[in-house]
């Protein structure tokens, strides 16, 4: 139960308490006839703010439960070294940080779609089978094998649809 249910839950409660008292205070008599309603109704009142709140902490035991049970997923995106030089995907000339074209082939520099690093010569790349967007292939496999859908297009695939191409 979200925070925003228990907190209309608990005016609810307030709201009766408050409407018997002041059904009471406009009749202006408090007799032995008005004492059962104001009881019953803050019996209400009480019962409702207790359920409440038996909701809102078990529902807080479950999710604390659940997340304590969720498998632990080892995640393989293997860093790219920082001392590594970037290198043109197509034809291995450095290139420059940010670059958006080769200076030396002036093809279009291919970026990671998880790391947003670029992907140089010689990376193993994988590719969405459905975007067609390409990213370091171990990146790409586990993002889709976390996630269940590409980091690019977000169309739900499996693991084994991103295709490894060379």
């Amino acid at each position: 139960m979200n925070k925003t249910k228990i907190k209309i839950f608990s005016l609810s409660g307030l709201l009766i308490l408050g409407g018997a008292f002041a059904f009471i205070y406009k009749r202006g008599i408090l007799d032995f006839t008005s004492i059962p309603i104001v009881a019953i109704v803050a019996i209400v009142a009480l019962l409702v703010a207790a359920i409440t709140i038996g909701v809102a902490i078990s529902s807080r035991k479950k999710l604390e439960q659940s997340q304590s049970t969720l498998p632990q997923i080892e995640t393989d995106f293997s860093p790219i070294p920082k001392s590594r030089q970037d290198t043109c995907y197509f034809c291995d000339f450095p290139i420059e940080n940010h670059a958006e074209f080769c200076s030396n082939c002036g093809n279009k520099i291919t970026y990671c779609n998880v790391c947003k690093l670029p992907i140089s010569f010689g990376d193993k790349v994988g590719m969405c089978d459905l975007c067609e967007t390409k990213g370091h292939f171990s990146h790409l496999f586990e993002w889709v094998k976390i996630n269940g859908s590409c980091p690019h297009c977000l169309q739900q695939i499996p693991s084994e649809a991103i295709t490894e191409i060379s």
